[in-house]
């Protein structure tokens, strides 16, 4: 079976902290991979999670940052749960 000539769209989460030089890195490499992107971020602290949403869409890099409930405080197991 060739696998020449198909292309398959990979999802790639690219986990979001803070706004840095990593989250920057992290998303140009992202990009090289030609796949669907989305920033994720964890809801640990409702009001660093509102300030990193503002600082996002005063950012606006054209990648959708989606934030998930983090009922547990754990970023691990939210990001792979």
């Amino acid at each position: 079976m060739s696998l020449i000539g198909c292309r398959a769209t990979a999802e790639f989460n690219v986990p979001v902290v803070t706004m840095s030089e990593v989250t920057y890195r992290a998303l140009q490499a992202a990009l090289r991979m030609r796949g669907e992107i989305v920033a994720v971020a964890a809801d640990i602290d409702p009001a660093t999670t509102k300030r990193l949403s503002a600082q996002w869409k005063e950012w606006d890099p054209g990648i959708p940052l989606a934030v998930l409930p983090c009922p547990h405080r754990s970023l691990v197991s939210t990001l792979v749960g």
